[in-house]
């Protein structure tokens, strides 16, 4: 009720952000859920929602093929985000394709709520952030602040991770506020670098972010001059302060892109790794 009740105050920038929390953090996660009829409730929600006609419902067989796919990999998702996500591709709100052609299947479900996954990280990370940050007039109970710790963690992060699983490497420019993910890692001690291996990576950093200014074809007068400049300023020696925040941005993105590689070259179970920090620290 108190994370309710913060949520109401904060101002989202991020789209539709104020919706996505409430569905995100007000209904029971899938995973968690005792009865799967709240998935079911959802489906025929969804169902109507997008014209599927009674002849081309899913088969009991079909159902139950859906309900596991849900149940297994939705399940960091809620009941309610679901029907979101639909009513927000319906409206031409998410970048996918919703044409059914009266099929509706596990792989038309992936693709919707994939969709609505990057626009759930922006705003999932956005309440984190303000409500770490306390823009509001009380001070969050520590209660208040684990549940909010532990709901970026299990929301956005283990999202994140997932989906470097699939693909071995990391898309940065689907996720909103790579800064804070690693801040979090570190918070939680994943990410414990030495002082010579923070030089090593932002000298790497460095070099990545040079590079790409010296390749990039400006697409605008504004864009040109700018990019002018700090090529100007960078063979003189000098690293400006937009130039040097994204040297650090890019130093963070690569320390985790190395935690996660790590992980995985070592048989690490990161999931089970976060519920192990999670039961020591936050029990």
């Amino acid at each position: 009720m108190a994370v309710r009740n913060q949520i109401s105050t904060i101002r989202f920038a991020s789209f539709k952000g104020r919706e996505i929390a409430e569905a995100a953090t007000q209904d029971t996660p899938i995973g968690k859920l005792t009865n799967d009829e709240p998935i079911r409730q959802s489906l025929r929600y969804v169902f109507a929602l997008i014209g599927l006609k009674a002849e081309n419902l899913p088969t009991d067989i079909q159902k139950m093929v859906l309900l596991e796919f849900i149940q297994t990999e939705l399940k960091l998702f809620t009941p309610t985000e679901i029907k979101l996500a639909f009513r927000m591709a319906v409206a031409g709100e998410l970048n996918v394709e919703l044409s059914h052609f009266q099929n509706f299947n596990a792989m038309y479900l992936a693709n919707v709520m994939n969709a609505y996954r990057e626009k759930r990280g922006a705003a999932l990370t956005e309440l984190n952030q303000k409500m770490t940050l306390a823009e509001t007039k009380r001070e969050p109970t520590e209660a208040e602040k684990i549940a909010t710790f532990w709901g970026y963690v299990d929301g956005v992060i283990m999202s994140i991770w997932d989906q470097f699983v699939k693909t071995k490497r990391m898309d940065w420019s689907r996720v909103y506020g790579s800064d804070h993910v690693f801040l979090t890692l570190e918070k939680m001690e994943l990410i414990n670098l030495t002082v010579a291996e923070k030089n090593a990576i932002l000298a790497e950093a460095e070099t990545q972010v040079k590079q790409k200014l010296e390749l990039e074809q400006p697409e605008s007068r504004d864009r040109a001059r700018e990019i002018r400049k700090l090529r100007d300023a960078l063979s003189e020696g000098q690293v400006p302060q937009s130039v040097q925040q994204q040297i650090v941005t890019r130093a963070r993105q690569i320390s985790v892109e190395q935690l996660f590689h790590n992980m995985i070259n070592s048989n690490i179970d990161f999931r089970q790794t976060i519920e192990s920090i999670k039961s020591n620290q936050h029990e």
